[in-house]
């Protein structure tokens, strides 16, 4: 069975909790989330109501950070979340003609690449780069997340290469 998880910005300390993900959708609630620790479970009472928010392991989280775990790791075997920036490096290499009348291979075997991690609504999957997840996760590393790095998507922040087997 997969492993379903999720990860919010707590609205006490702004620190990151993990674990399943409630949402209390009715008049009382006003469409407040919260994370629960997994080991503890959910604490719901039979009439589906949300008992005791003050738990330490419940965290009322910010609804606009939560995001779900893909069930995919980087190249640093680390969890990838929905909204996690990925980098990997792109051979942009090609054989082109060259000044003796033949072919030789021009540019650069090493660009940078930053994606976020997106859920796709029209494919129904997990995405970077506009393709699957899967397809680029074991040749990238986790640098960021949209949330606490916003600046690393449009890539004005440096990260040291060293970061990734590829590198």
């Amino acid at each position: 069975m997969r492993e379903i998880r999720y990860r919010g910005k707590r609205k006490d300390n702004g620190e990151w909790s993990y674990g399943d993900l409630i949402q209390l959708l009715c008049e009382q609630g006003q469409g407040q989330m919260f994370i629960v620790d997994n080991c503890f479970g959910a604490c719901i009472d039979s009439d589906g109501k949300f008992l005791n928010t003050e738990a330490p392991f419940v965290n009322e989280v910010v609804p606009e950070t939560v995001g779900q775990y893909t069930g995919i790791v980087d190249c640093k075997v680390t969890n990838i979340y929905e909204g996690d920036i990925l980098r990997h490096y792109s051979d942009a290499r090609m054989y082109l003609p060259d000044d003796s009348g033949g072919w030789s291979l021009q540019g650069d075997p090493k660009v940078e690449e930053r994606a976020p991690v997106e859920w796709s609504e029209e494919y129904g999957r997990m995405e970077a780069w506009g393709h699957e997840l899967w397809i680029y996760a074991e040749r990238s590393v986790i640098i960021g997340n949209i949330w606490d790095n916003p600046n690393l998507v449009e890539g004005r922040e440096s990260i040291p290469k060293e970061d990734t087997k590829d590198a």
